[in-house]
């Protein structure tokens, strides 16, 4: 267990496993931050099968402590003797996504609606909006400028659209 342990901190810190022999030696001090602490608890948790909480290194601060956590899990509160565990050699999900949030052109204010327009293949370009003081002037269609658009003002043809955040005028 200490074995499938020290591999993991390797793994996930891309340290030696002479840099993980410590089993006394606090996570912090390995260097772990909060993404690498999840990285290593989803880790385990697939090798083990057990759920174990996100914030297993700062609740089993050192190697020593996590093992003998891990042996309660997997042998059933005794805490003692071999247990059998399953190792993963690798993964076929390179990324794991915790959390998202968004505001992207087109109004998509959520990953839902982001995944929804990729998906649908939405274009997301727009007119040119009007609340942020810059001089637009409306692009005839014969792409002249005399629209209607500010007088003295020369429109810029090639860019009549974008794909831009909504509302940023209100800021």
């Amino acid at each position: 267990m200490l074995d499938l342990v020290r591999d993991t901190i390797a793994t996930v810190l891309g340290h030696t496993a002479q840099e993980t022999a410590d089993p006394e030696r606090a996570f912090r001090d390995f260097g772990f931050d909060s993404m690498t602490a999840v990285e290593f608890r989803t880790r385990l948790a697939t090798a083990t099968g057990i759920a174990l909480p996100a914030t297993l290194v700062y609740d089993y601060p050192t190697p020593a402590a996590l093992v003998t956590y891990l042996r309660t899990g997997l042998l059933g509160g005794t805490g003692t003797g071999p247990a059998r565990v399953r190792r993963v050699l690798g993964s076929d999900e390179p990324i794991a996504i915790v959390g998202m949030s968004c505001r992207l052109p087109g109004g998509i204010e959520t990953p839902e609606q982001l995944w929804q327009a990729v998906s649908e293949g939405e274009d997301l370009v727009g007119d040119l909006p009007r609340d942020r003081g810059w001089r637009i002037a409306d692009v005839a269609a014969d792409g002249t400028g005399e629209g209607g658009g500010e007088e003295g003002f020369q429109a810029v043809k090639t860019l009549s659209q974008a794909g831009l955040l909504r509302g940023i005028g209100e800021f």
